[in-house]
């Protein structure tokens, strides 16, 4: 049975409307201001650009201080943080140290996205939807794509989200919400946006292998998500997608965001990623 005690929309801050909207407490999460001064004793040099003004959507740029005495060029990593696309940013200080602990350890620059948070909207996986746009993205040239926990549902329950619902990092009850706010107005957790074996989900793997990326796909066995995470492993697999898998049977979901040592092993599979897609 679910955790009546727990209440979704208090979990994420939310209150919702009598109309059907949605108000966000004004919950006192800390920020992180970016640092670009050079002479200051930091690893990282950071700073905000704009990407959309009328939008108000930026990102973050994380430079290791090895770029200033190096004629290398370094990989690049666009880091979209987690929160299912409804809450925090790219400034909130637990995505802010994790990408300056990569970027530093995997001697790469960093863009985090601070998208738009969303209720009501469509989103599908950002990664896949970049194979849809790589001739507007040239001179730019993807190699990769990194899925860590990556967030799919639908509308039938997996093992894990029975068996893991009640988990206090992200209670299923708490999932069910998160679709309800991003997908469209009427759509079931079976829209391909959520579940890519509906729809045309399918298709975009057949871009993958066209396009001849690797996909690594990363998950923890105490992680409601990892039932889901493992068959769109296999399935990636079956179209003839180059994967590489990490499952570990620990670790809940943002291990790696909570718990610095855990940050430390997922970079160093990151940067060994990288190195084997590069080569």
């Amino acid at each position: 049975m679910s955790n009546q005690s727990v209440d979704p929309y208090q979990h994420l801050g939310f209150i919702r409307n009598p109309d059907g909207t949605f108000t966000r407490l004004n919950k006192a999460v800390p920020r992180t201001e970016a640092s670009s001064d050079p002479s200051l004793p930091i690893p990282v040099l950071t700073k905000d650009l704009t990407m959309n003004q009328r939008n108000n959507t930026w990102l973050r740029l994380f430079l290791p201080r090895i770029a200033l005495s190096s004629s290398n060029k370094l990989p690049l990593i666009i880091f979209f943080h987690g929160s299912g696309f409804v809450e925090l940013s790219a400034a909130t200080p637990m995505f802010h140290d994790f990408c300056v602990q990569m970027a530093n350890a995997a001697e790469a620059v960093v863009a985090s996205i601070d998208f738009r948070l969303k209720c009501h909207d469509t989103f599908f996986s950002a990664g896949l939807r970049a194979t849809e746009e790589v001739n507007d993205l040239e001179p730019l040239k993807i190699q990769g794509l990194i899925l860590r926990q990556p967030f799919f549902g639908g509308t039938q329950r997996s093992e894990s989200e029975l068996r893991l619902e009640n988990n206090p990092v992200i209670p299923l009850c708490v999932t069910d919400l998160m679709w309800e706010l991003a997908l469209p107005i009427g759509a079931d957790r079976d829209h391909e946006y959520c579940n890519p074996w509906s729809g045309n989900g399918v298709q975009k793997f057949d871009k993958l292998k066209e396009l001849g990326w690797r996909v690594l796909v990363s998950g923890n066995g105490e992680d409601l998500l990892v039932d889901r995470e493992i068959e769109l492993a296999q399935l990636m697999e079956e179209k003839g997608v180059r994967v590489v898998k990490d499952f570990v049977e620990d670790g809940s979901h943002g291990v790696e965001i909570f718990y610095p040592s855990e940050a430390n092993k997922f970079i160093a599979l990151v940067k060994d990623f990288i190195y084997m897609i590069s080569a």
